[in-house]
């Protein structure tokens, strides 16, 4: 679980609107992160282990981890972000309070503070304190809200990962639904698996897409101001018929924490597992060996840490079965559909079966440009 508890600034209260926000210490200037859902809670003094404190305001505008969104119940409030929120950890909401020029959340006394007290320091973090645990620093326990707007300085972007002929992409996973703000960011879901050719088929999502359903973006550009998106609360597109998985966390540090659903971090397993990359003749592809991974320290539940690479936050990956190839390319509906009528595969096969020329000899080597039959089947090897 997690707790999200902190002070607003810059709003008065009886102004302050429902919507999307990011938070950032008034006193430090580092922001609000939410980084996995997990937790113990008591009062205010709690493993808060799961919220992280930031400087950089750069990092923000791509990082769904800092999107809070803000739900009024009566005179009080629900925080939610990474498909979590106040409500659902304590169980009751939060009055929201002035105090000297910002705003701050409290229980029982204690305040929710940066207790790092300190401006300079990249990464700060947040405890729960009274003003006399923290005398003379009480400036700490004040925040500021920042709308997000796609038409200012405040937007959010997306960032591409993987540059494939000519074109940007990315895996994307967030608990909030968006509209890109420009025909020249598409979204596209994978709508099927075919092991046999190695292709994953993707198909387009237009208009608002839904929240907490991972897609792959496709831009013209790797700059986020130009990928930038409009969140909303709107129901969006839904694809029933989606095969990738998303994940919120990339959090090793608290791997040990588990939270059936929606874990700190998802660990990459070559067998089952592909993510979004380039193969050999640097086509697009989901594959075994991709080189964005987060290398991270774990503990699985062991008690025994280990480094691993986990599937980065607020990103997705495909399920796979064991015998499934190492690369799968990335191709739409139509393409699919065209080399499946014409009985030739334009993808490279991963595989060891024997390979024979159209005369039916057997193929050691294969030269590409030429068209092998394996398995019975015909395919152009590229």
């Amino acid at each position: 679980m997690l707790v999200m508890l902190f002070c607003i600034s810059g709003i008065a209260q009886n102004t302050l609107a429902e919507g999307f926000f990011r938070v950032q210490n008034m006193a430090s200037g580092r922001f609000f992160y939410v980084r996995d859902c997990t937790g113990e809670i008591s009062t205010l003094g709690a493993d808060v282990g799961a919220l992280e404190l930031w400087l950089g305001q750069e990092n923000t505008i791509t990082d769904p981890a800092c999107v809070m969104y803000f739900q009024k119940h009566g005179s009080q409030w629900n925080i939610q972000s990474q498909a979590t929120g106040l409500y659902e950890v304590i169980s009751h909401y939060m009055t929201i309070s002035t105090y000297n020029g910002g705003y701050v959340v409290y229980d029982s006394g204690q305040y929710l503070y940066d207790i790092t007290r300190d401006n300079t320091t990249p990464r700060g973090s947040i405890g729960a304190k009274t003003d006399n645990e923290m005398k003379g620093y009480t400036s700490y326990k004040k925040w500021n809200i920042l709308p997000i707007n796609s038409s200012d300085d405040s937007y959010f972007g997306l960032k591409p990962t993987v540059n494939a002929g000519g074109l940007y992409y990315t895996t994307f996973y967030a608990d909030f639904a968006f509209t890109p703000k420009t025909e020249n960011t598409k979204v596209w879901y994978v709508s099927n698996i075919d092991k046999e050719y190695g292709i994953a088929v993707i198909r387009q999502l237009d208009g608002t897409i839904s929240r907490s359903h991972p897609v792959i973006i496709q831009s013209t550009s790797p700059d986020p101001s130009d990928n930038r998106v409009d969140l909303t609360t709107a129901a969006g597109s839904l694809a029933s018929d989606n095969k990738l998985t998303g994940v919120f966390f990339s959090n090793g540090d608290r791997s040990f924490v588990k939270h059936p659903g929606n874990p700190a971090c998802v660990e990459f397993d070559p067998q089952t597992m592909r993510v979004l990359g380039k193969n050999a003749e640097g086509k697009l592809a989901f594959i075994d060996n991709p080189d964005n991974l987060v290398e991270t320290e774990i503990d699985p539940g062991t008690g025994i840490w280990r480094t691993a690479k986990v599937i980065p936050h607020n990103q997705a990956y495909l399920k796979v079965d064991s015998d499934c190839p190492a690369s799968l390319q990335v191709m739409t509906e139509p393409e699919y559909l065209e080399y499946i009528a014409t009985g030739i595969s334009s993808v490279v096969r991963n595989d060891t079966k024997a390979v024979y020329d159209l005369q039916g000899l057997p193929v050691s080597t294969k030269e590409r440009g030429r068209i092998y039959i394996v398995n019975g089947r015909k395919y152009l090897n590229r």
